[in-house]
């Protein structure tokens, strides 16, 4: 079935700032060098370093043996003359800069689902596998304010940019900033050659990474909670009482958690990012520590040992002086 088509956009973004924006009407040349039709002055790109063109039905892009390579998000690292074939939307990164492909309806190409059968693409709808019945959902937390988004899709992206399904409007997160997808058995995460990086906690995402659920998500400067029904949660009791102990939550503050908790308006941890009483990291800090044992318990019971050693040593030097 005839169809519009789709070709490339191609927009050129450095330091979260568009550069360059055009449309393909034929090979385009990106390098250091002033022949190049897109031309990026960093030390990082080669003179030559990458070609896109056209390739029977589909564009490519072409690394010309540039020395550091081009980074394809959620894909491989081209090198000497490796290509990859543009069928969806992507984004290569060419040192520190981004080159950010659309593609977009045009008249003359055969798009992506006019592919032969024979021929089925990886990212198509149809073989990505169900979406679990555990509500994944994302609480992105940004100048004090939380908003929950519902991840309705095996595959959702997420950035600055509004085409992206879950949409954060900051400046230190990219376009197409990360990926999260569900495989069928767990959720993955991967970066998407974001400009300021991944992280989970405190570990940067380099490759796809398994998350579960109270998950602390770093993007740029966005902190953010992923949760899902249905996985194991420290004990409410214990958690509470620790946080209230140590002097994180108030009285009042751990009884309204404890309330919505137990009238199912979500997980533990989703109710304190929530309502602003906890970040994301604070939460999974809380809920990684298994022995719920606040800092001023732990004090209590150290300064209760050192007590009963003395104690013991004042006994012992008792008895030992009544037996002289």
């Amino acid at each position: 079935m005839a169809a519009d088509v789709l070709t490339p956009r191609v927009r050129v973004v450095r330091e979260h700032h568009l550069v360059k924006e055009l449309a393909l009407s034929g090979p385009l040349t990106v390098g250091r060098l002033p022949d190049n039709d897109i031309v990026i002055e960093d030390d990082l790109v080669s003179g030559h370093h990458g070609r896109i063109e056209k390739s029977g039905p589909h564009w490519r892009y072409i690394d010309l043996g540039s020395t550091n390579g081009s980074v394809v998000a959620a894909g491989p690292t081209l090198r000497g003359g490796e290509s990859f074939d543009i069928v969806e939307d992507c984004q290569v990164l060419l040192g520190a800069t981004v080159l950010d492909i659309r593609l977009e309806a045009d008249s003359t190409f055969i798009l992506k689902r006019d592919v032969p059968a024979a021929e089925p693409s990886s990212s198509s709808v149809d073989l990505q596998p169900a979406l679990p019945p555990t509500r994944p959902r994302l609480l992105v937390v940004q100048a004090g304010r939380c908003k929950t988004v519902d991840i309705t899709a095996p595959r959702v992206t997420i950035g600055r940019s509004n085409r992206s399904e879950v949409h954060i409007e900051d400046p230190s997160v990219s376009s197409r900033h990360a990926e999260l997808r569900w495989d069928g058995s767990r959720w993955l995460l991967r970066d998407l050659a974001s400009s300021n990086g991944t992280r989970v906690r405190l570990h940067k995402v380099t490759s796809a990474r398994p998350i579960e659920s109270d998950e602390h998500i770093i993007l740029g400067a966005v902190d953010l909670l992923f949760v899902e029904d249905g996985e194991p949660e420290p004990a409410p009791d214990a958690v509470l009482a620790a946080l209230e102990a140590d002097g994180r939550l108030q009285r009042g503050q751990a009884r309204q958690a404890k309330q919505e908790w137990a009238a199912g308006q979500g997980r533990l941890g989703e109710i304190l990012v929530r309502n602003g009483w906890l970040s994301p990291g604070q939460w999974r800090e809380a809920a990684s520590d298994s022995t719920v044992v606040s800092r001023p318990r732990r004090l209590r019971w150290v300064l209760l040992t050192v007590l009963l050693l003395l104690l013991a040593a004042l006994l012992g030097w008792l008895a030992a002086r009544g037996q002289r």
